[in-house]
């Protein structure tokens, strides 16, 4: 019913669809793309499949190894790591906004860094 009542929508200008981000759409995208372990951007991002909190692939596997086997953002359990499922549209999302993300991840670090600095 929904599909008779709205038609889809039309895109105006393809053409936009290759125009770089600016600076502050990015920032507030990239606040999405942190890992809750370690606050680096996603490096081969996992999702658990029973909650769908999402983290790097060392960091959750480290912190179940070490810790608990739970969900560190929402402590569901996570029974083995037959639980974590690649998130493989996230690793594509962030191949296309960044290209590097060790050299990014640095980079944001230097950055904290002087913000740190700055404040005392």
């Amino acid at each position: 019913m929904f599909q008779i009542v709205c038609r889809p929508r039309v895109l105006t200008d393809i053409s936009e669809a290759d125009t770089p981000l600016d600076l502050a759409t990015f920032d507030l995208l990239k606040e999405r793309l942190l890992c809750p372990i370690c606050t680096d951007v996603f490096k081969n991002p996992y999702n658990v499949r029973q909650c769908g909190h999402k983290f790097c692939q060392n960091c959750i596997e480290d912190f179940n190894r070490l810790y608990k086997k739970e969900c560190p953002s929402c402590r569901t359990n996570i029974g083995s790591r037959r639980s974590l499922r690649r998130d493989t549209v996230l690793t594509e999302l962030l191949g296309k906004l960044i290209s590097d993300t060790d050299k990014f991840n640095a980079i944001e670090e230097r950055r904290r860094e002087g913000q740190l600095r700055g404040a005392a």
